[in-house]
C-alpha cells in the first residue's frame, strides 16, 4: 500500500489484528529466552542481590513514568486519529515538538531525577545516563510514530530482536561481572541502544521529524488536557499493577523477602505475556476506529476483544501457573522456595487483571483521561493501604495480598466504567470473564493434584500442564464459553499464513459451538 493512501476500517482491523498476531509470535520467543535469561540471574546474584536488582529497576521505572506525563500515549492517541484521516503533515508536526520536549524538558529532568534517586557506582550512573536517558529520548518518539501508523506488527519484530540482544548482554554481564548494579546497568545501555532500531520501518516523513527535533509549542488543542492526567493516570496504574510492593518491603521487611516476591511477581507475569500482546496493538487501532465508527461497531469489537483476552488468560492461567510453581525451587535454588506459592497466588489473581487489560485500551480510545485517573488513585490507595497494613507482620504474604487488592479494585470499576460507557450490561461483560474462572477452578486443581502426588518436580510440571489445560477445555465446553466463530475468523486472518495450520485446530479447541 502506498503510504499516502488513506486507511479504511478493514485496513485498522487488518493491521490491529497483525499486530497482536506478530506481539504473540514475540511473546513466544521472548518467554523462554527471558526464563532462561532470568534463572540464570537469579541463581548467581542469589535472592538477596536478585532484590536489590528488582528494587533498581523498579526505581528507574517509577522515575520515568513520574516524568513522562503522558506524552507518549497522548502522541499515539491525538496522532493515530490524524494519521487514519490522512492529515500527515500535522502528524509530523506532532512528532516534532514531542521529540522537543523529550530532549528539552524529559530527558533532563530524568538525569535529575535519576542522580538523586539511584545509589550507584558513577560509572554504572555514566552509562545509565548515556544510554538509558539519552539516547533512548533522541529516538524516543520512532515507537510512538509506529503505533500512529498503526504498524504495530512492525514494532514487535523489533521488539523480538531487542530483546534477545538484551537478555544476551544481560546473561554476559551477571556471568562476568556477578554484580546487580552492573547487570541493571547493562540492561538499560542494550534497551536504549535498541530504540534506534524502530526509525527502520518508519513512514520517511515521520523519521525525518523525528529526528528534526523542533521546540515544544503549538501542541494540538486538548493535547496536555489529555497528557497530564492520563500521565499520572498511567503512573499510578504502573504503581498498581507493577512490582512496587518491592519498595515498601525493601524499608519495612527483609532483603530476602524482596527477592522472593520479586521473583514470584516476576515469574508469575511471564506466564501472561503473551496474553498482554493483545492490548499494545489494540491502543492505536482503537483510537483510530474510534474516530472513524459508531458506538455499535465499538461494542462488537469490546466484545471480541475480551473474549479472546481472557480465553488466552484462562489457558495460561490452568496450563502454566501451577506447572511452573512447581518447579521455582528446582530452577532458582533452595532459597527462592518461598515463593511458590505466591507464584499460584499472584498467578490467578493477575490472570483475572491481564484478561481485562484491553479494557483500558477502550478507556484510552474514548480519552476519559480523568476517569482513568480517578480508578488508578482509588486502586492506589487500596494498594498502599494494604502493603503498609499488611508488610510488617506477613512480609512477602502482605506484598502478595496488597498487590492483589490494587490490581482487583482498578480491574472492577474499570470494567463497570466501559461497561456502562459501551451500554453493555455489566452481568453480560462478567459472563465474557468466564473462561479466566474456568481457567483459575483447573490451575489450583492441577496443584491439588501435584501436591498430593509427592514426585519428582519435572514430573509434577508435566502434570500440572496437562491436568490443567484438560480440565479447563473441559470447562469451557460445559459452559459454553471461549471465543466465538467470528472471532476464530478475525484471528486466524491476521496470522501469518506458515502458522494458520498449526494455529487454527488449537483455537478450534476454544472455539464455542
Amino acid at each position: 500500500m502506498d503510504e499516502n493512501t488513506p486507511i479504511n476500517r478493514g485496513d485498522i482491523q487488518r493491521r490491529a489484528v497483525q499486530g497482536v498476531s506478530w506481539t504473540l509470535i514475540h511473546t513466544v520467543v521472548s518467554i523462554p529466552v527471558a526464563f532462561i535469561g532470568t534463572l540464570i540471574v537469579a541463581r548467581v546474584l542469589g535472592v538477596v542481590d536478585f532484590g536489590r536488582l528488582a528494587y533498581l529497576t523498579t526505581l528507574m521505572e517509577i522515575v520515568g513514568a513520574v516524568l513522562s506525563a503522558g506524552l507518549g500515549t497522548a502522541l499515539v492517541q491525538f496522532g493515530a486519529r490524524r494519521h487514519s484521516t490522512s492529515r500527515y503533515g500535522e502528524v509530523e508536526h506532532l512528532l516534532a515538538i514531542s521529540q522537543g520536549f523529550r530532549l528539552i524538558i524529559f530527558a533532563p529532568l530524568l538525569i535529575i531525577a535519576v542522580v538523586l534517586v539511584v545509589d550507584v557506582p558513577p560509572p554504572l550512573m555514566l552509562i545509565a545516563i548515556v544510554f538509558g536517558i539519552l539516547l533512548p529520548n533522541y529516538f524516543g518518539e520512532a515507537s510512538s510514530g509506529l503505533a500512529i501508523e498503526n504498524k504495530t506488527a512492525a514494532d514487535a519484530k523489533l521488539a523480538m530482536v531487542s530483546n534477545l540482544v538484551t537478555q544476551a548482554a544481560v546473561v554476559a554481564a551477571v556471568l562476568i561481572v556477578g554484580q546487580a548494579d552492573a547487570v541493571w546497568a547493562t540492561r538499560i545501555a542494550a534497551a536504549g541502544l535498541a530504540a534506534v532500531l524502530a526509525l527502520i520501518p518508519l513512514r520517511a516523513s515521520y523519521r525525518r521529524a523525528v529526528l528534526r527535533p523542533k521546540l515544544p509549542r503549538r501542541f494540538p488543542t486538548g493535547f496536555w488536557s489529555f497528557a497530564i492526567p492520563t500521565g499520572v493516570s498511567l503512573l499510578v496504574a504502573q504503581l498498581v499493577m507493577s512490582r512496587t510492593e518491592v519498595v515498601i518491603l525493601e524499608a519495612m521487611s527483609t532483603p530476602e523477602a524482596v527477592g522472593v516476591f520479586a521473583l514470584a511477581f516476576g515469574v508469575a507475569g511471564n506466564v501472561f505475556a503473551p496474553a498482554r500482546a493483545f492490548t499494545g496493538p489494540l491502543i492505536p487501532a482503537l483510537s483510530s476506529l474510534s474516530e472513524t465508527t459508531d458506538s455499535t461497531t465499538m461494542g462488537r469489537a469490546f466484545a471480541r476483544t475480551l473474549r479472546a483476552s481472557s480465553t488466552v488468560s484462562g489457558i495460561l492461567i490452568a496450563g502454566g501457573i501451577p506447572a511452573i510453581a512447581v518447579l521455582v525451587p528446582v530452577l532458582y535454588g533452595t532459597d527462592f522456595a518461598g515463593a511458590a506459592l505466591p507464584v499460584v497466588v499472584l498467578g490467578c489473581a493477575g490472570g483475572i487483571a491481564v484478561a481485562s487489560t484491553p479494557v483500558m485500551a477502550f478507556t484510552l480510545a474514548r480519552l476519559s483521561a480523568r476517569h482513568l485517573l480517578v480508578v488508578n488513585v482509588v486502586a492506589l490507595v487500596v494498594n498502599v493501604a494494604a502493603a503498609l497494613l499488611l508488610i510488617p507482620p506477613l512480609g512477602v504474604w502482605g506484598a502478595v495480598f496488597a498487590n492483589i487488592a490494587g490490581v482487583l479494585t482498578r480491574m472492577v470499576i474499570l470494567l463497570e466504567g466501559e461497561a456502562r460507557a459501551l451500554k453493555i450490561h455489566l452481568s453480560t461483560v462478567l459472563r465474557m470473564l468466564m473462561p479466566v474462572a474456568c481457567g483459575i477452578a483447573a490451575a489450583w486443581l492441577s496443584w491439588g493434584v501435584a501436591v498430593l502426588a509427592q514426585l519428582p518436580a519435572v514430573v509434577e510440571a508435566f502434570i500440572c500442564g496437562i491436568v490443567g489445560v484438560g480440565v479447563v477445555v473441559i470447562l469451557l465446553r460445559v459452559f459454553g464459553t471461549g471465543i466465538d466463530p467470528g472471532d476464530a475468523r478475525a484471528i486466524l486472518d491476521g496470522m501469518p499464513r506458515a502458522l494458520v495450520p498449526v494455529a487454527r485446530p488449537l483455537i478450534a479447541l476454544l472455539t464455542r459451538r
